[in-house]
């Protein structure tokens, strides 16, 4: 037995078939043209500056932020999350320090943290000490106390000399 196309594509049903397939094929032409001539909205990287002190890479792009900043940037503190700390950890560390120097140096606008000064105190271990340096050559020591939580850590800074800034 064979189908008779002639009287289907003839019949009601089959021209709402018909227009049904020509419906969805002109949406999924529609669909792939719109696909196909899309760009997406990528930054152009104008400038990649790579810091030696954190081992980060700094990317210049040619557009401005969504959000304008005008306090420090920080550089480095990627490797609190490979050494250890939680995230809740690292966000009070990383707001810490930026709260700290965008409010009372005004004149360092970068802060790297030097990868090869991170230590470890002997006699405590929940105690980790870490230098940054700024882009106006200033150095600082930070210590952080986890004091036996996963959730807390206290933020320390100290000045060259030894005196507790904060």
């Amino acid at each position: 037995m064979k189908f008779d196309w002639d009287a289907f594509l003839a019949s009601r049903k089959g021209k709402m078939v018909l227009i049904g397939a020509a419906a969805v094929l002109l949406v999924g032409l529609i669909i792939l043209v719109w696909m196909a001539f899309r760009r997406p909205q990528t930054p152009n990287i104008e400038q990649e500056i790579y810091d030696p002190i954190s081992g980060d890479t700094v990317r210049i792009l040619d557009q401005d932020p969504e959000e304008p900043w005008d306090g420090v940037f920080l550089l480095g503190f990627g490797v609190f999350g490979e050494i250890g700390f939680t995230g809740v950890q690292q966000e009070i560390i990383f707001a810490t320090v930026r709260d700290f120097f965008s409010e009372g140096y005004p004149d360092i606008s970068q802060l790297s943290l030097s990868r090869n000064s991170i230590s470890y105190d002997i006699t405590n271990e929940d105690i980790t000490w870490f230098e940054l340096i700024s882009d106006t050559e200033e150095t600082f020591r930070v210590k952080l106390d986890i004091e036996g939580s996963i959730f807390r850590v206290a933020v320390y800074i100290y000045d060259e000399a030894g005196n507790r800034l904060n």
